[in-house]
């Protein structure tokens, strides 16, 4: 998933990471990695930014790296300087995903993070590798599906149809983006990682990650223990679950995150109208998608609403507590036949030179080769009848098939998390996730020595820093400036 801040932009997919038989590759001149970790870097204007502030470089790393000497790939990294004179340390970002685009992330975190941390590090942003302007890879699609990621409600007879669809994009990447699929994973992203903090003249490397980016931070901690300074994991995935059952875990959470929603509109009935209580609230939600799947609804403005476009806008609304009065007035309009207030993010749009499909193509890219996913398709027939009739919100979507059923590369064990972390992480989370189940932040938590967790109370994906908590904010910031991990786990409420 992506940041809260970014979520509104785009629906993405979360990640379990991989690497070839579970183990890190040591860096030193007998693994032929030299020439790598040693470039020189040129820094320069960035791509599609007319930001002078923030410059951008390329780097080269191994498309394999079991074969170093093989192809080599590039990626785009750019840079915020410190605000403050004097050395500085770097802060490597990455935004979520997978298929998000990590180069806007130091310019939006500018206006975000407090003077002392901006003041003690250069941040560093990087598309990763097959993403934006590293390598970008295709399905061959003319657009993004929606949001960027595969996303597919079950309906009547709708089965034979998802299973063709699923088959053929797999065919479709693999004709286009074959080359490149089987070097798809967390674990070779990570591995980049330490390029970058290499050519950076870092030691250690500090990191700040969220949704996607946290799992992906706890990856790069397993593989180089020993490289790592101050690392923020913000709503990484349960590691336990990997993706087809992370997929059900988040139906649940989803699902609790809009019977929540619904009691809240229900005590705010006299300036919603939508209902006095949640069950008659949830009933009136259900009504109105139901009768979008029959007849798509036109409001005036000219925006055409299925039940799938509904439900996609309440999903991305209840990423935060603090969206519940827009998505109230949303509903509300759309009960009236009105212009939403607050309408879906228009299909995401590539820039030039990046093909127009590269968020999906990257987020089954690295889903896909994360993990194996089931290969039968009557599995996933049986999974989303028992997954509606549970979870009807996101149940059927989460339980049904993608390409991931028919991806030709095999996938690669998962890293442990477990073992030497000599410095620990800040790990933090709210209890109420909807994207991210906060079960992932207890595992990882528990799997990293050292590390402490920071727990909001609260409904909401990514809480630091765009969600406002003063308790989780001034203990991560305070973290970030000192490298102090606070005395113990934090509670914030």
């Amino acid at each position: 998933m992506l940041r809260t801040g970014v979520v509104l932009a785009a629906l993405a997919g979360l990640v379990l990471a991989v690497t070839p038989r579970g183990q890190a590759i040591a860096v030193n001149s007998s693994s032929g990695l030299d020439r790598y970790y040693h470039q020189q870097l040129i820094w320069g204007s960035c791509p599609d930014s007319a930001d002078t502030t923030i410059s951008c470089a390329t780097v080269r790393v191994p498309l394999s790296y079991d074969d170093p000497a093989g192809r080599s790939i590039s990626l785009t990294i750019d840079r915020l300087p410190a605000a403050a004179p004097g050395p500085h340390q770097i802060l490597l970002t990455n935004p979520g995903g997978p298929g998000g685009q990590g180069l806007p992330t130091p310019g939006q975190l500018r206006g975000e993070l407090p003077a002392s941390v901006l003041n003690t590090f250069d941040i560093i942003g990087f598309d990763p590798r097959f993403t934006g302007h590293s390598t970008p890879i295709s399905c061959g699609q003319p657009a993004e599906d929606l949001g960027g990621i595969w996303m597919r409600w079950p309906h009547p007879g709708s089965f034979p149809g998802d299973v063709a669809a699923a088959r053929e994009r797999a065919r479709a990447c693999t004709a286009n983006s074959g080359w490149a699929l089987p070097y798809a994973t967390t674990a070779n992203t990570a591995r980049d990682m330490d390029v970058i903090r290499a050519v950076l003249d870092a030691p250690r490397m500090s990191f700040l990650g969220f949704s996607y980016g946290g799992y992906l931070g706890a990856v790069y901690t397993a593989l180089f223990p020993h490289r790592t300074d101050r690392f923020v994991l913000d709503s990484p995935v349960d590691p336990s679950r990997v993706w087809y059952g992370f997929g059900l875990e988040r139906a649940a959470t989803l699902e609790t995150a809009l019977t929540t929603f619904c009691a809240w509109l229900a005590s705010n009935d006299s300036s919603y109208h939508f209902g006095t209580s949640g069950q008659a609230v949830r009933q009136r939600w259900n009504a109105l998608v139901a009768a979008a799947d029959a007849k798509p609804v036109t409001t005036p403005d000219g925006l055409v609403w299925t039940g799938d476009l509904i439900r996609a806008l309440t999903w991305i609304l209840l990423y935060s507590d603090h969206n519940y009065p827009v998505l109230a007035g949303d509903l509300a309009a759309l009960a009236a036949g009105q212009p939403v207030p607050f309408p879906p993010p228009p299909p995401i749009q590539q820039p030039p030179g990046v093909p127009p499909d590269n968020n999906t193509a990257t987020y089954l890219a690295i889903t896909c080769g994360d993990a194996p996913a089931p290969r039968d398709p009557e599995f996933y027939r049986h999974m989303v009848a028992t997954e509606s009739a549970t979870f009807p919100f996101v149940g059927g979507e989460q339980a049904n098939i993608t390409p991931c059923a028919f991806w030709p590369f095999r996938a690669e064990p998962p890293v442990s998390l477990t073992g030497d972390h000599p410095r620990g992480v800040l790990v933090v989370d709210s209890d109420e996730d909807p994207a991210t189940p906060y079960s992932g932040s207890i595992l990882i938590h528990a799997d990293i020595p050292g590390s402490r967790l920071i727990t909001l109370h609260a409904s909401v994906h990514v809480p630091y820093p765009g969600y406002g908590d003063a308790c989780v904010n001034d203990a991560v910031n305070s973290y970030l400036t000192t490298g102090q991990l606070p005395a113990g786990d934090l509670a914030c409420t």
